[in-house]
C-alpha cells in the first residue's frame, strides 16, 4: 500500500507542477506563400516614329540572266499601336531608299509585350520604284523585336521578305531586308 500511495503522490506532484505554470500550446503556423514578382509589360500604345538602316538583298527572277544585288537602304517610319494587356496591334507607314530604288509600305503588326521588350510579326503592301526597270508592287511580311527605354525611345531589329511584280515587266523581284530601327513613342 505504501508503494501505491508513493506512486499516487509522485503522480499528483508531477501533475500539479505541470499545471502550475501556463499551458503552452504548440501550434504550427500556416505557411506563407509569396507570389513571384511579375514585371508588367511596358505600354507600347500610341503614336511612334523613327528611322532605320539596313541591308537589302534582291533577286530579279524571269530575266534572261537572274540578277542579284545588295543595297544599304535608309528610311523612316510612322505608326500607331493599341495595346490590350500584353498583346499589341498596330499599323505603320514607311519609306526607304538607296541607290537605284525607293520603297513605300504600309503594314499591320501584331505583337506580344513582356517587360520592356516586344516581339511582333507583320504583313503589308509594298510599292517599289527601281531605276531603270520600273515600278513594282507586292506583299511584304516579316518579324521584329524592339526594346523600349523608360523615356519613350526604343531600338529594334526587323527582317522582311517582299515579293514584287509589275504588269509592265515579265519578271518578278524578291527582296530580303534586315534593318536596325531607332525610334521614339509619344
Amino acid at each position: 500500500m505504501k508503494l501505491f500511495i508513493s506512486v499516487v503522490a509522485v503522480s499528483a506532484a508531477l501533475a500539479t507542477s505541470a499545471s502550475a505554470g501556463s499551458v503552452v500550446a504548440f501550434t504550427i503556423p500556416d505557411p506563407v506563400i509569396v507570389a513571384p514578382a511579375t514585371i508588367a509589360p511596358t505600354d507600347w500604345g500610341g503614336f511612334y516614329l523613327g528611322g532605320e538602316f539596313g541591308n537589302l538583298g534582291f533577286t530579279v527572277n524571269g530575266a534572261q540572266v537572274p540578277f542579284t544585288g545588295k543595297s544599304k537602304p535608309t528610311g523612316g517610319f510612322l505608326g500607331y499601336n493599341i495595346q490590350r494587356k500584353s498583346v499589341v496591334f498596330g499599323v505603320e507607314l514607311g519609306r526607304a531608299s538607296a541607290s537605284g530604288f525607293v520603297n513605300y509600305n504600309v503594314k499591320g503588326r501584331v505583337g506580344y509585350a513582356f517587360g520592356h521588350s516586344m516581339v511582333y510579326g507583320f504583313l503589308g503592301a509594298d510599292a517599289m520604284s527601281f531605276s531603270p526597270i520600273g515600278d513594282y508592287s507586292g506583299l511584304g511580311y516579316g518579324v521584329g523585336a524592339a526594346y523600349k527605354f523608360n523615356n519613350g525611345f526604343f531600338v529594334g531589329l526587323e527582317a522582311e521578305n517582299t515579293n514584287l511584280s509589275s504588269s509592265a515587266a515579265p519578271f518578278t523581284i524578291d527582296t530580303t531586308d534586315a534593318a536596325v530601327r531607332i525610334g521614339w513613342q509619344f
